[in-house]
Formats: structure tokens, C-alpha cells, sequence
């Protein structure tokens, strides 16, 4: 087995999707000034260090959150950027992420997110609100083709107040806004590194091979149609994960899957309900039902 978890998981192509998360919960460090609510971690005396190997149906078609992309790429992203507001793994709750608090105006037009103070993107450059209002500047223009366009079209515009303090001023009445910004394919982006691109699709290296996000994780290895390979991120703003490593390895066939799963390669895949009779009895393996 690759890691000091007491057993590998396999789950549905649909629990993969939560999989960021449940990582984040299961083998984050709790750090002092955590924002309260916000995902604290593992336990107090839980393993430290050690790899976790996770396969994905395919090669993810983009390292970038804004941009379209399919399963794997969400799932990879979830590791390497970090979003405004989360949803807690076990409670499902909105809960702090990036944005530490956030407020509505008297008539909820109007949303204000303070951010993390101690946030930085993965080359050590602070991330501030104008990182955000510069991705979601991008999002909100149409021609970028953004997967979440159509979550927060409302937004008419968004303020910098200052330099950890952006609010969002809407169209319409949107009491969840804070939900909707923990769906995914809206994490800010590192606008120091983004600007100079006409349009995000322009940024390849960024988008395919280099990208640099906020997240608990950081790309330190890629091999297409192989594996992608990232290390925790020391500076990470919530705390330096437990895990060392998250391998992401690629596997199309299903069935190769399952018999790696079952020799101890990897340790999270997802499987059909087919699979679930045959690995039943195996005390090695965790299915996960959704």
C-alpha cells in the first residue's frame, strides 16, 4: 500500500467529485487561526507524511478551474486551487475557505468576502481581492467560455475595498451566494500571472503543465497520459497538509483499476456496481456507495 491510510477506498465516478474535500478533511493539519467553521483537519495525532495514490479514468483536459473540463480535471483542480467558501466533507455545510467571513448588504444585492490574510499562490506571490475580481472579470465575460458562467451571470460587477476585502454586487436577490461560489470552477486564479493572456484559453503552459493555484497541493511532476504527481504545499495558508503526496494516476480501463486496487497500486478508484460483488469480501478495500 502507497500511504499510511489503514485502507485503500474505491467509490463511484460521482464520490470522486468530493474527493478534494474528504482529502483536505482527512489529511490537512489543523493550524492556529483557522477560520472557525472551516475544514480543521485530521485529528490530533494523525499520521503524518506518506502518499496517497488516486487514479483517474483519463488525463484531465485542463489544470485550470475557470476554463471547461471533465471529471478528472475537477478533481485535480480541487488539490491545487483553493475556493472562497467550501463545503465541509462531513456536514456539508458552507464553510470558510479562502474568504475567512463574508456579509450581505441590507437587501442581499451585494456580498462582502474578507480574505485569508496569510494566502499565497504556489510561487510565494500574496493572493489578494484583486486576484478575485480579476477571475471573476474573466468569468463574467462571456467570450472566455467559463464552465461557471452561469452561477454568477448575476454579478454585475465586482469591488475592491481594500487589499483582503472584495465585494460582489449583483443584479438580483441571491441569499446563497456563498453556496454558489463553493460548486467549483470558481477559485481565483493569480492575476500577476494571467493578465498579460487576451483570454485564459491563450495561457497553455499555466493551463496544461505549470499551473499555480493557492491550494493545499503543488505540481511537482506531470508525464502525459501517465501520472501527475503533486507535493504538499509548505505555505499553504490553513496549514501544511499531513499527506507528502498526491499521486494522480491515469488509468482508462476500468478493470486494470480494480486489479491495481486490489494489488495495492493505488488507493482511491471509482468502480461500476458490477465491481462491488467481486471486492465485497476483500478485507483490504472500502467500497464507498453513493
Amino acid at each position: 500500500m502507497t500511504s499510511q491510510l489503514a485502507k485503500r477506498f474505491i467509490s463511484t465516478a460521482a464520490a470522486l467529485l468530493l474527493l478534494p474535500a474528504l482529502l483536505l478533511g482527512a489529511a490537512q493539519g489543523a493550524p492556529q487561526g483557522a477560520p472557525q467553521g472551516a475544514p480543521q483537519g485530521a485529528p490530533q495525532g494523525a499520521p503524518q507524511g506518506g502518499t496517497v495514490t488516486i487514479a483517474l479514468p483519463a488525463q484531465p483536459e485542463s489544470l485550470n478551474p475557470i476554463l471547461p473540463g471533465e471529471l478528472s480535471s475537477s478533481i485535480v483542480q480541487g488539490a491545487l486551487f483553493a475556493p472562497l467558501t467550501a463545503q465541509h466533507p462531513e456536514t456539508f455545510e458552507i464553510v470558510p475557505y479562502l474568504a475567512t467571513s463574508w456579509e450581505a448588504n441590507a437587501d442581499v444585492t451585494a456580498w462582502t468576502f474578507h480574505l485569508h490574510p496569510d494566502a499565497k499562490w504556489h510561487d510565494g506571490v500574496p493572493l489578494t481581492a484583486q486576484d478575485v475580481k480579476f477571475t471573476f472579470d474573466r468569468i463574467l465575460d462571456p467570450t472566455e467560455n467559463a464552465q461557471s458562467y452561469a452561477d454568477v451571470k448575476h454579478v454585475e460587477r465586482v469591488e475592491v475595498v481594500d487589499e483582503h476585502t472584495v465585494t460582489f454586487h449583483l443584479s438580483q436577490v441571491d441569499g446563497l451566494f456563498p453556496d454558489r461560489l463553493a460548486l467549483g470552477a470558481l477559485q481565483p486564479l493569480p492575476r500577476h500571472l494571467f493578465e498579460k493572456y487576451a483570454k485564459l484559453a491563450d495561457a497553455v503552459e499555466l493551463n496544461t503543465a505549470k499551473p499555480v493555484g493557492s491550494g493545499p497541493f503543488k505540481l511537482v511532476g506531470l508525464q502525459t497520459g501517465s501520472y501527475i504527481e503533486l507535493a504538499a504545499f509548505d505555505d499553504f495558508f490553513l496549514g501544511r497538509p499531513n499527506l507528502d503526496t498526491l499521486v494522480f494516476s491515469i488509468v482508462p480501463d476500468m478493470n486494470v483499476r480494480v486489479a491495481r486496487l486490489r494489488a495495492g497500486d493505488i488507493d482511491w478508484t471509482d468502480i461500476e456496481p458490477t465491481h462491488a460483488a467481486a471486492l465485497a469480501n476483500d478485507k483490504r478495500v472500502e467500497v464507498i456507495p453513493v
